[in-house]
């Protein structure tokens, strides 16, 4: 009887002391999800044009156009005689700043409207270790 009960005790001492895998990192020790922030994309959207890659000109709020110096806008010029020689009487002159278009690029550089995502660094994935195992694999 003692023998039996000796081997017993040895049965749970081997098997309290044996490590499993850890079933919420499969062994590996790390765990890794899509990252939140570009859900999984690796990037975003530019916070600064909002997506566009470009913005409205400051100087004529996007209009591409400025009223002409010159004239004042009216125009005409000589006692209003002859038509204004900047905008051809036409009150408005192309807009220097954005060269008539009323769009400038974006100024913070980003590609087409769209930044890599900081959080994740482009991956898409967020890797950090796993709180259960402490990054080893395995848990007791």
């Amino acid at each position: 009887m003692k023998f039996v009960a000796f081997m017993v005790m040895m049965l749970f001492a081997v098997n309290a002391d044996a490590q499993q895998r850890c079933r919420r990192c499969e062994g590996s020790g790390k765990i890794q999800e899509y990252c939140s922030i570009c859900k999984g994309y690796g990037e975003k959207y530019c916070s600064t044009c909002g997506g566009y890659g470009v913005r409205n000109c400051g100087f004529c709020s996007g209009s591409g156009r400025l009223r002409c110096t010159y004239c004042r806008g009216r125009g005409l010029v000589n006692n209003d005689t002859q038509y204004c020689p900047k905008c051809d009487g036409y009150k408005e002159v192309n807009c220097s700043n954005c060269k008539g278009t009323g769009h400038i690029p974006c100024p913070s550089r980003c590609d087409n409207g769209k930044v890599t995502c900081s959080s994740c660094r482009g991956t898409g994935i967020h890797e950090w270790s796993c709180p259960n195992c402490r990054g080893t694999g395995w848990i007791r």
